[in-house]
């Protein structure tokens, strides 16, 4: 059994998501699909979170870029869940997270954060969108912007929450949201089993872009303060 695996049934047994009988959690078996290395991301930590049993935290961070990110694999609270972006669930999903995001920079006095538009990310050929996000940025300092995606999708019955955080220049915005959002777009492809896996080889130098051909909004344009 990989390292990995080890630390995640130690986390399981303690969060109480270890199988009883005919019981099992999916989020376990989802988070085995993901790679030690996505996009330049390397893994770090695997971490049982909230109260659900099952429900995990995977954080990745990018050498590279200095960018981090953590997958979030939760039992939804109804069902079914359907796969993709398009259900109240995964809308909820992202509102949460952007809600938490706005409640952290408001706690902290004088960061000025700012909300871009909500968009989707849908896969070339598809007709459902692969995951949903919305963004935020610091213009600290101003020549440079931290950016903040948050991102959510259902996948085989598993309501999948992606937060990835970068730092970019100015005037690279639309760069800047094409690689964090690449990145979930990326982990819910590997989750869904539909990503090659020599796509996640990476020297840990990977550039900023989508991860495959899908089709994206424009670049947000104007922000509004939250």
């Amino acid at each position: 059994m990989p390292p990995f695996f080890k630390v995640l049934t130690a986390c399981c047994l303690l969060a109480g998501c270890a199988t009883t009988g005919a019981q099992t959690f999916p989020q376990r078996d989802l988070a085995e699909r993901l790679p030690e290395t996505i996009l330049g991301f390397h893994r770090s930590e695997v971490r049982p979170v909230g109260d659900a049993p099952g429900d995990l935290a995977i954080t990745y961070r990018s050498e590279a870029t200095g960018s981090t990110a953590t997958v979030y694999l939760l039992r939804p609270r109804t069902m079914p869940l359907p796969d993709g972006a398009a259900s109240p669930q995964v809308e909820k999903q992202v509102a949460t997270m952007a809600l938490a995001t706005a409640a952290g920079a408001g706690s902290r006095p004088g960061l000025r954060l700012e909300r871009g538009l909500d968009y989707a990310v849908t896969t070339k050929g598809a007709t459902v969108p692969n995951i949903g996000c919305a963004e935020f940025r610091i213009d600290n300092p101003p020549a440079h912007v931290v950016r903040n995606v948050v991102c959510a999708s259902g996948v085989a019955g598993t309501l999948v929450g992606v937060q990835a955080i970068g730092r970019h220049k100015a005037e690279d915005m639309e760069l800047g949201r094409r690689y964090l959002s690449g990145f979930a777009d990326r982990v819910v492809d590997l989750l869904k089993g539909v990503a090659p896996p020599e796509a996640d080889v990476s020297s840990g130098t990977a550039a900023p872009g989508a991860p495959h051909p899908a089709t994206l909004p424009p670049a947000s344009g104007p922000l509004r303060r939250t």
